[in-house]
């Protein structure tokens, strides 16, 4: 097709100018490809971003999108995106029939970019399977990650081609997959960051500041990921559950029903899962999974019920 995806072949603009969108800013100007146009309604940020960028233009307005652009990327929140689209499919004078529009979003499918489609354009979905959590992310970020790429047939060896000119590992993924796609990307990043977030809670019951108890935490969980870049989790898996330590679970149980009550269906969720992969594993026997079942079974009982039954 002629809508070719080499990036020195295009002039991109980036739409949305939020964590990831400024990363990308950097990350294009860092590779030779400087943006010609960035919009966000973050103006200040924007007069600060294009210092480091070096965009032809910036604005406010979707109407002041340069109109020789051929690339154009939508780094908006998924809210957003359904709304941006309709902006966009609004604009006179545009040569869609010559432009691709990738969007960025997780959790959208390419299905959200089907106004610009009827216009004409190239449409796809890119997802960065990486998290940005600063305004100030350099191109280090995207080095070696991989992209969940949703697109045509015609359009997904391109695609693909974009993401290696990014430095990223492209992994396609079928439209109708893309729930449950960003449901494991939310479940690795952002439920990680919960469950260290419940760790520092334990810990302040042991009289630790919540810095402190990240700090004596953070070698463990980098010693964890470390070992999961190598190896599957059943085989990454230790602790008291891998080893069917019954005993250590009664107590672990006992402490939260009597200080932190409301973990304990928490506790209970995690460690029924965590005995699943001991399973796989094969290091808890059948008698004592049976036993840490039925004791995760009822420990999932209201704590208050219990003490008043």
């Amino acid at each position: 097709m002629h809508k070719k995806l080499s990036l020195r072949q295009h002039k991109i603009s980036i739409i949305g100018a939020g964590r990831l969108g400024s990363a990308l800013a950097r990350h294009l100007h860092k590779t030779g490809n400087s943006p010609f146009s960035l919009i966000s309604n973050k103006l200040d940020w924007l007069e600060k971003l294009s210092s480091e960028s070096h965009p032809v233009n910036i604005s406010k307005s979707v109407d002041d999108l340069h109109r020789e652009s051929t690339l154009i990327f939508l780094c908006v929140p998924d809210q957003a995106l359904t709304s941006l689209v309709q902006q966009l499919a609004q604009i006179l004078f545009f040569d869609w029939q010559n432009t691709v529009i990738l969007h960025c979003s997780g959790a959208n499918t390419t299905q959200v970019l089907a106004p610009l489609a009827r216009l004409g354009a190239a449409t796809a979905a890119i997802h960065p399977i990486q998290t940005f959590p600063t305004l100030n992310e350099g191109s280090e970020r995207f080095s070696g990650i991989y992209w969940g790429v949703e697109a045509s047939p015609s359009l997904l060896k391109n695609v693909k081609e974009l993401v290696h000119d990014l430095g990223g590992l492209p992994v396609q993924i079928p439209t109708q997959a893309k729930a449950l796609y960003h449901l494991a990307c939310v479940v690795s990043s952002n439920y990680l960051v919960t469950l260290v977030s419940l760790s520092s809670e334990i810990l302040a019951g042991c009289g630790l500041p919540k810095d402190d108890a990240f700090k004596m935490m953070a070698p463990l969980i980098k010693g964890t990921l470390e070992s999961l870049s190598w190896q599957s989790p059943e085989l990454a898996l230790t602790g008291p559950v891998s080893r069917g330590d019954v005993a250590t679970i009664q107590t672990h149980l006992n402490e939260l029903e009597e200080q932190l009550p409301h973990l304990v269906p928490v506790y209970k969720s995690l460690a029924s899962e965590t005995l699943r992969v001991a399973v796989r594993k094969g290091s808890v026997s059948a008698q004592d999974s049976a036993l840490l079942m039925k004791l995760l079974t009822a420990a999932s009982q209201d704590p208050q019920e219990n003490r008043n039954g």
